[in-house]
């Protein structure tokens, strides 16, 4: 069985490290090694950007099946939502997103309307679902786990951007969310 290329990054360093300390370094031998870490590094890094996107894919359009699905079985998780206690535990942190995801009018209430939608129905048919995009978002990744800070944005005149934290590990070959965490930005007084 061929072992999950991310978590062969420390195995392929040590490796680096110890033929560039060796008496005899084999050139090609370091290239290589090079080329995997390398390869490997940025496979994990798009398998977390998929992961951080499908995340806010579900959350956006309220579908808790796709929001399960982005969170781990395996490992302990964890949620703060803004201004809430902490949850701990799958099945809290679950019902949470069912809550959330089933407010009657969520869409409606922080919808868009095209600026280029001038018809005058007045049904609701032109309204986009619920917009949430990360911005500014910074990656770490240690190991099997990554560490992802961002701003929540979500569109909504007159809302404010949230702080975001939020933790994947690796589970059968995929990232997986451990945690997430959102406090509202307060502006700086001045």
């Amino acid at each position: 069985m061929k072992m999950d290329p991310v978590l062969e990054i420390p195995l392929l360093e040590a490796k680096l490290v110890a033929e560039m300390e060796s008496d005899m370094v084999d050139n090609d031998m370091v290239q290589d090694l090079k080329q995997k870490i390398g390869d490997a590094k940025t496979a994990a890094e798009f398998g977390v950007r998929r992961a951080q996107l499908q995340f806010y894919e579900a959350f956006a359009s309220g579908d808790y099946e796709a929001m399960a699905d982005v969170w781990s079985k395996k490992h302990p998780v964890s949620c703060v939502h803004p201004c809430q206690n902490r949850l701990d535990g799958y099945d809290a942190v679950m019902q949470s997103w069912k809550n959330i995801l089933a407010v009657p009018g969520l869409a409606a209430a922080t919808s868009f309307k095209s600026d280029d939608d001038d018809d005058d129905d007045d049904d609701d048919d032109d309204e986009y679902s619920f917009r949430i995009e990360p911005a500014k978002v910074q990656m770490e990744i240690c190991g099997s786990t990554a560490i992802v800070n961002c701003v929540e944005q979500t569109g909504s005149e007159g809302a404010s951007p949230l702080e975001a934290v939020n933790i994947y590990k690796r589970e059968k070959g995929n990232w997986k969310m451990t945690m997430h965490m959102a406090a509202p930005v307060i502006a700086a007084m001045m």
